[in-house]
Formats: C-alpha cells, sequence, structure tokens
C-alpha cells in the first residue's frame, strides 16, 4: 500500500491489472466470444495485458533496470492514466 501514495485510481487501476478485470480482449473474449475482437495495434488480434504493459507501441513506457514489476506497473499506470480502467 506504501507505494500506491494514497491513490484510490491508482490503486484501482493496478487490482483490474492484475486480477484481468479490464474492458481489454483478453477478458472480453472471456464473456462475448461472438464478438469482434480487434487490437488497433495490429501486432495481435486481440489485447493482452503483457503486450499491453510491455510492447505497445501506442503506450508510454519507462525504463527500469532494476525490473521491479510493481515500480513498473505503476509508473506505467502513470505514465498512461487511461489505460486498465473501465
Amino acid at each position: 500500500m506504501k507505494y500506491f501514495r494514497s491513490s484510490n485510481s491508482l490503486y484501482a487501476h493496478i487490482t483490474r491489472l492484475v486480477t484481468n478485470h479490464v474492458l481489454i480482449g483478453e477478458y472480453r473474449l472471456q464473456f462475448f466470444p461472438k464478438e469482434l475482437i480487434a487490437y488497433p495495434c495490429g501486432n495481435y488480434s486481440i489485447e493482452i495485458r503483457r503486450y499491453i504493459f510491455f510492447e505497445c507501441p501506442q503506450y508510454k513506457k519507462s525504463y527500469n533496470p532494476k525490473r521491479e514489476l510493481l515500480k513498473d506497473i505503476i509508473t506505467f499506470l502513470e505514465l498512461n492514466s487511461g489505460s486498465f480502467c473501465f
């Protein structure tokens, strides 16, 4: 909790990211398997968390040489405040 800087929205975004309870293709495929789910980036047929977080050029990234995943996630969400939200 100390890493979230008392931010309820940051905590909510991290919870959605970790639990995969966010409206991206990976999640929607479970509940709407017949719906056409195309990812605008074009490198994958559906949005998946790993690609969004690590590779997608549509999102800002930060470099962390220590690869501390929790800090990476927090930094990513601060740089991309509209990601992993409803």
